[in-house]
């Protein structure tokens, strides 16, 4: 009998986990899939292995540089962004600047996120006063994605540098990447080309190191969005690095590999994954950013209405075809204020699938909106004015005034009353005769 109990519990748990396969053997000795929107790993291989940061150094560049300039912002290009140009081996070059080239940082940007173009980062490089403080920039957005494994102390790492990252960081940042779609935009061109200028009269053609975006390679993959291939920097196999980003329909994956023996192979492992990733798990958008979930009624009998601050997505097993439900458990915040801007946090809601929390969005007021003076709460006590308990104490007075008068001539109006009564009584009595009288009589004698 124990021995059934324990079959029927662990029944429905073993049926769960054998709903999904295993994930593909490939032959990258780190792996990393994950979830895009929630962050799951779905799988993962010896994720904390240490590698180096060629793959990263795009994404982080380009997230660190967009946050204080405009793609459309030109730079000039100095003496110094040829310097790092044969630092690197492999199918990353450079990109031909020139001293003295003017070009907006997006023509720049998208040199270094198709091939990881050298002279491309020293150029951004010079937007900031020194190499140290572009560094200390780059610090301070690994700080942000709390990347506790990845440190960034050159630009150009020579072999035996200190900086390293792992699988795991490495999706984590091509996650925090998807939050930028202009970037993204840039790195799903299969080529771009350098319009010719008076410094370089030539075209450039900077073709993306990721064949997955490149329609007629043999690696492309149609649902591919972004990755950044970085191949045998000082010839150490180790250093094959791939990190890309695949979607279809609501469902968006990340493969992180390492120590991959070539970019063949990496782009092949990669792809097995996001087919296994695409055909055992879907995601589905409950929530949209801006979509109205709940009302706030306000004692100037106002309404205010609360959108999601975000989007949410479900992460299920794709053997689910029909349309998840789910609700809401609202949260709402305590305020005090006499105003409420559009956007302010009012509070949160927990999603519920299944009787499960699963997640939760931040509830924002959806226009701004003034109090009346009276419903608004303070924190330090008032004291009335002068003049209001003048007017106060006055106005009490003439209330009693007024009820006193009114009771008086109540009072009069009761006496005059009674007064009447008994003069009409007597003057009835005075006219009386004994033949009116109803009293019986009797016979005489």
């Amino acid at each position: 009998m124990l021995l059934l109990l324990l079959v029927c519990l662990l029944l429905p748990q073993t049926i769960a986990q054998a709903a999904i396969p295993s994930a593909p053997i490939v032959n990258a000795k780190s792996v990393v899939v994950m979830d895009a929107h929630s962050g799951q790993i779905l799988y993962s291989k010896r994720p904390e292995d240490p590698l180096t940061t060629q793959s990263l150094l795009p994404m982080l560049t380009a997230m660190t540089v967009t946050k204080t300039h405009s793609l459309q912002e030109f730079l000039l290009v100095d003496e110094s962004a040829g310097q790092g140009r044969t630092k690197i081996k492999g199918p990353q070059g450079g990109a031909g600047l020139k001293s003295g080239e003017r070009l907006k940082i997006s023509q720049i940007l998208s040199a270094l996120l198709l091939a990881q173009s050298p002279d491309a980062l020293r150029a951004l490089s010079s937007l900031y006063p020194s190499e140290t403080a572009f560094l200390e920039a780059l610090q301070g957005t690994i700080n942000s994605l709390n990347l506790s494994q990845t440190k960034i102390t050159e630009l150009f790492p020579e072999k035996n540098s200190p900086d390293r990252t792992t699988a795991s960081d490495m999706a984590k940042v091509m996650q925090a990447f998807t939050q930028w779609p202009d970037l993204l935009t840039l790195a799903n061109q299969s080529s771009y080309t350098f319009v010719p200028n008076n410094m370089v009269p030539e075209p450039r053609v900077i073709q993306n190191t990721n064949l997955q975006v490149v329609p007629r390679s043999e690696a492309a993959y149609q649902k591919a969005r972004a990755g950044f291939f970085s191949e045998n920097l000082f010839e150490d196999p180790g250093n094959n690095l791939f990190i890309a980003l695949a979607s279809a329909k609501d469902s968006e994956f990340i493969v992180a590999l390492g120590h991959s023996s070539n970019g063949k192979e990496a782009f092949s492992n990669s792809k097995a994954l996001f087919d296994w990733a695409f055909n055992n798990y879907r995601s589905e958008k409950l929530i949209r950013k801006g979509e109205i979930l709940s009302e706030l009624p306000l004692p100037s009998k106002e309404v205010l209405t609360l959108e999601s601050g975000e989007d949410f997505y479900f992460l299920d097993n794709a053997k689910e075809g029909e349309k998840t439900n789910f609700s809401l458990s609202f949260k709402p915040k305590e305020w005090t204020g006499k105003s409420i801007t559009r956007h302010q946090n009012m509070g949160s809601a927990d999603i519920l699938v299944r009787d499960k929390v699963v997640g939760s969005v931040p509830l924002l007021a959806s226009k701004d909106l003034t109090l009346p003076q009276e419903n608004t709460a303070s924190t330090e006590p008032t004291r009335p004015s002068l003049p209001l308990v003048l007017l106060f104490f006055f106005g009490v007075l003439i209330l009693l005034v007024l009820l006193i008068r009114t009771y008086n001539l109540y009072r009069r109006s009761l006496r005059k009353g009674r007064t009447l009564k008994r003069q009409r009584q007597r003057l009835d009595l005075s006219k009386k005769t004994p033949e009116d009288d109803d009293w019986p009589k009797f016979p005489r004698g």
